[in-house]
């Protein structure tokens, strides 16, 4: 994993902790941008805690990432790149703030699989 200036790229397996037969990735507290393809193609990565000091997720962020089954964004979320999570195939249950939901209706159409319903929640 690499970070700069506050920004998470690059993350590899070897990163992740082993949880329940999947891995698991705890972004840390105070990063405040999920770079780029920064979990990009990590096929075993079943969950992700994303603090709420991040307020951007980059373009195609978690894409290929099949076994990532829940994702709650932070309640401060301010963008969410392009195909962030597509190829996302069991992913069931994506919490997004109301703050972002209301203002980005049709963006979350473009970051999200088809088959994804997102629960939408409140502060």
């Amino acid at each position: 994993m690499r970070f700069k200036n506050r920004a998470l790229f690059d993350v590899k397996e070897e990163d992740t902790v082993e949880v329940d037969g999947g891995r698991h990735y705890d972004v840390p507290d105070g990063v405040r941008v999920i770079g780029d393809n920064a979990f990009k193609g990590m096929v075993k990565l079943t969950s992700i805690n994303i603090p709420n000091s991040v307020r951007k997720i980059g373009f195609a962020a978690f894409y290929g990432c099949w076994e990532l089954q829940s994702v709650k964004l932070p309640k401060d979320l301010v963008k969410i790149g392009h195909s962030a999570f597509f190829g996302c195939y069991n992913l069931s249950k994506l919490e997004v703030p109301s703050s972002y939901a209301t203002k980005r209706s049709e963006e979350l159409e473009k970051v999200i699989p088809y088959h994804v319903t997102p629960e939408v929640y409140s502060k």
